[in-house]
Order: C-alpha cells, then structure tokens, then sequence
C-alpha cells in the first residue's frame, strides 16, 4: 500500500456536502443508477434503472428469461430459448478503488445472473480478456443522466487506445464539472480513467 494521498476537498464536493447536509428530504429523493457497456460484438449495455421496459422485456415470457441487455443501436439481448419467466441480470454491486501511488483507479462490480444462459452470454461479453468496458454512473439528476454516452456513434481503435464520438459534448469538459457522473473508458484524465482489466462476478 502507498503513502496516503492527502489533499484538500475538491470545492465541488465540499460545496455540495454542505448543500446536502441537514436536507433529509431532498437527500432521499436521490436514486443512484449505474450502467456498464462491453464494446465487444455489436455492443452489451446493462442498467440499474431503465426509463421504460415493458414486463416481457423485464422478465421474458413462455420461451424465454428477461433480456440481458440492448445493443449500441437498442435492440434488446436475450440470452435464448432457455428457463422462461426469470428476470433480467442486475447490477448489484460497484466499486472504485485507488491505485497505487494515486496514480490509477480500480474499478469492479457485479452482475448477477438469473439463468445459465444469461451467466454464459455476459461472459462472452465481460470476461475476454482486456476487453474494453465504459462505466457510468450517478444519480437521477438530469445533470448525471443527461450525460449518457448513446452509442450510434463510431468507434475506432488505434495503439491500443479507443476512440469513440458517442459521448455527448466534450466528454473532457462536461465530465470533469459535474460531480455526479464519472466515466470509465480508454482516456486518461481525471475524471475519465483507464481501465484496462476489470473483474466481474457472476452470481445465479
């Protein structure tokens, strides 16, 4: 373990603590979502908290479990014809970590799969390795969710770093003023971080 990396408060976050304190009403009304996209294939992006998803998109029907997730063009993922009436894998569990020396983060979480089919489809996504893997999360604030990556966008790989135009705005810039989103994907900055290998439990 490094030396402790001592510093000041960020002055967003401290204004934001003092703004916060004392305000239990406001406080429970905040929601924290998460989403998490392998690039792999065609795209994988599952979520905490969808806007709108129907029942059989949530918990499948006589042929088939919940889907697993969409595609970058929102087409729903399932995972086949396997157990029917079992519902989507969830994201239970997120954790950021410091590296060593401040110099790098860790990132992992936890998906928890429902059928064995599901399990199997989120390893081909997740689990090869040095995959690339974009994190988002936040509260549900339109600050944090208006700043979703969409992925209509183009990806384009070069010197083992990624290159991708579906973030929205300056992804440098809107990242780094709000306190409440924090982006995870093949850029060094410091509120938009490297993640080169991530660890992913899979529960059923």
């Amino acid at each position: 373990m490094g030396f402790p990396q001592f510093a000041n408060i960020d002055g967003r976050i401290y204004k934001t603590m003092v703004n916060r304190a004392g305000n239990n009403k406001s406080m429970s009304e905040l929601q924290p979502w998460i989403r998490v996209t392998s690039t792999l294939h065609e795209f994988l992006t599952l979520e905490s908290i969808k806007n709108v998803e129907s029942f059989s998109e949530k918990y499948g029907d006589t042929q088939k479990s919940g889907r697993v997730g969409v595609n970058k063009n929102g087409a729903s993922i399932y995972a086949g014809n396997e157990r029917a009436f079992r519902p989507s894998p969830t994201i239970s569990a997120l954790d950021i970590s410091q590296g060593n020396e401040g110099l790098s983060k860790k990132a992992s979480f936890t998906i928890t799969a429902y059928t064995k089919g599901q399990a199997e489809l989120i390893m081909d996504y997740f689990m090869e390795p040095g995959v690339h893997c974009l994190i988002e999360f936040g509260f549900n604030q339109n600050q944090s969710v208006s700043q979703k990556c969409t992925f209509g966008g183009n990806i384009e790989t070069k010197s083992g770093a990624i290159v991708y135009d579906g973030i929205p705005g300056n992804a440098s810039d809107k990242s780094k003023e709000s306190p409440l989103l924090m982006m995870v994907y093949l850029e060094m900055h410091p509120m938009i971080l490297l993640l080169l290998v991530k660890l992913l439990d899979i529960k059923i």
